[in-house]
């Protein structure tokens, strides 16, 4: 996918009226944007040909509108095949979720989805590769519960959630209406896989409750071409979160190429690994070139090294981003304190925009930027011509 045009990103959108009870505008891109994003993903003839059709698993006189509970026929079917190919139409599955094997594959079409049956579930997934490696993904298409729900409790319902897992693909997903995450990449830390090359290419994440996407653990993960939008619900509320729950999560080999957050309630990008203090030293490694951002309540938020972590190592290593595009948010840039302890965080080429579309560059605007981080030790700012 070429380098998205950012100056053309600025008047794609049009507002939707809807607001929930904290006021949040729901607003949505343009059918061509969408479109960018998420481009169907063709696999081999072979694999057309040899993946077994869950069709063919579903019982007789089956529904095609997503009204009936198919779980366990779907289960076994993912249980026995390898390859699997989804149906062209809506399939229904519970709050058991989908359990996925090793070495496996599975395809969705042009109209295959899967859609979440309402419940008052606070913590599942729909798609779970938990202790898995060589997995990959096509086109997966989910919609969750969240519209649903009124009295629910929790906030970790997610679409995808892949942990303790190595050499997973994820090829344009279409995820939305999650109670919690799109898409959580993590670990358990009582199981000794560590959760590694993992790959997400292309797709779009919208209206999730929690966060687009959250990376608690990984080494080697790889974020290109995705548009994450309308995150709102409940904290963080962010397009991007990368933010480890202990000291013995790891934040290593982090990519991301070419995203796209989008009126996301709270921050489009949240990178806060303060708890990464603890016993063990910990190395850190984020990588982000042409991030863009539009509307969130806050652009791009690094979180500092927090005093009370002080008596314990603290984590050491780089957060390198470059060709940041922020736009209409309240703040565009929060810059936390103490990377002095080990962290060099470099953000170069940063270019932002006020909600009237005039670069802020050479004004009193970009003058507050910098001295936001002149006194930070290990920050470093360079501006856009």
């Amino acid at each position: 996918m070429a380098r998205i045009l950012i100056t053309s990103l600025i008047f794609l959108f049009f507002i939707k009226t809807e607001v929930n009870a904290q006021k949040f505008q729901y607003k949505s891109v343009t059918n061509e944007q969408f479109n960018d994003f998420r481009k169907l993903k063709n696999v081999s003839g072979e694999i057309q040909r040899s993946g077994f059709k869950l069709v063919n698993a579903l019982p007789k006189a089956f529904k095609k509108d997503g009204s009936t509970d198919y779980t366990d026929f779907i289960q076994k079917a993912l249980d026995l095949h390898k390859v699997v190919i989804f149906p062209d139409f809506p399939i229904l599955i519970s709050n058991k979720g989908l359990s996925l094997r090793s070495n496996s594959i599975l395809y969705f079409g042009d109209n295959s989805e899967i859609v979440l049956k309402p419940s008052n579930s606070s913590s599942l997934s729909v798609l779970k590769l938990y202790n898995v490696q060589n997995v990959k993904l096509y086109n997966v298409k989910i919609k969750g519960d969240r519209q649903f729900s009124v009295s629910r409790k929790g906030e970790w319902a997610m679409g995808i959630r892949v942990q303790n897992s190595e050499n997973i693909q994820i090829f344009s997903p279409y995820i939305r209406d999650c109670w919690g995450d799109g898409i959580y990449i993590g670990q358990d830390p009582k199981i000794s896989r560590r959760t590694k090359n993992v790959s997400i290419n292309g797709g779009v994440i919208d209206n999730c409750r929690r966060n687009g996407i959250s990376i608690t653990s990984g080494e080697n993960i790889t974020l290109t071409n995705i548009l994450i939008s309308n995150t709102n619900g409940t904290l963080p509320m962010s397009g991007l979160v990368i933010e480890p729950n202990s000291n013995l999560d790891y934040i290593k080999g982090i990519n991301l190429r070419n995203l796209f957050s989008f009126n996301n309630a709270e921050n489009g990008y949240m990178f806060t690994i303060a708890k990464l203090y603890g016993k063990k030293a910990q190395q850190v490694s984020i990588i982000g070139d042409n991030l863009i951002e539009n509307y969130s309540k806050n652009g791009l938020n690094i979180g500092g090294l927090h005093w009370r972590y002080l008596g314990t190592f603290p984590p050491k290593g780089d957060i390198t981003l470059s060709n940041i595009f922020l736009s209409g948010n309240k703040s565009p840039l929060i810059i936390g304190e103490n990377f002095d302890k080990g962290i060099n965080v470099n953000i170069s080429q940063l270019k932002v925009i006020d909600s009237k579309s005039k670069s802020l560059r050479n004004n009193i605007q970009e003058n507050s930027l910098k001295n936001l981080v002149k006194n930070k030790a290990n920050v470093k700012v360079s501006f856009a011509n």
